[in-house]
């Protein structure tokens, strides 16, 4: 299981540029503001302290 207080913009980054080569920008764009969905909501619940790191770039 992957520990998500561990998330960081660097991470992240690493996820997109990965995934960008095998699904479109979009659908890139959809796990991430899943993936940030999940994260305010356990934010607002007490789970994690901090918000969801921001300034993801999204290669075309």
């Amino acid at each position: 299981m992957f520990d998500l207080s561990t998330l960081d913009l660097v991470a992240l980054q690493k996820h997109v540029n990965r995934r960008v080569r095998s699904v479109t920008p979009t659908t890139e764009e959809k796990e991430i503001r899943t993936l940030r969905t999940a994260f305010h909501w356990a934010v607002r619940m007490g789970f994690l302290s901090r918000a969801f790191p921001s300034g993801l770039m999204y290669l075309k």
